[in-house]
């Protein structure tokens, strides 16, 4: 059962998305997701996010394709 979900709004955030991820699966001692909000970067946020969804099954992310803001 999933206990809660983490969002993350990520526009232009390359140098960061990974590590985050990272220390949250370092840190978290119970079942949760990670839904990541890809707000049209201009970087490489999107790749590093599908390579993210690709290596946790708990990841997973909307790609939005105008910048919401």
């Amino acid at each position: 059962m999933l206990e809660i979900s983490i969002i993350i709004p990520a526009h232009n955030e390359e140098d960061n998305l990974l590590e985050v991820v990272k220390k949250l699966g370092e840190t978290l001692k119970f079942e949760y997701q990670i839904i990541i909000i890809n707000d049209h970067s201009t970087d490489a946020t999107k790749q590093i996010g599908e390579f993210l969804k690709k290596e946790y099954s708990n990841v997973s992310m909307v790609d939005n394709v105008t910048n919401k803001g």
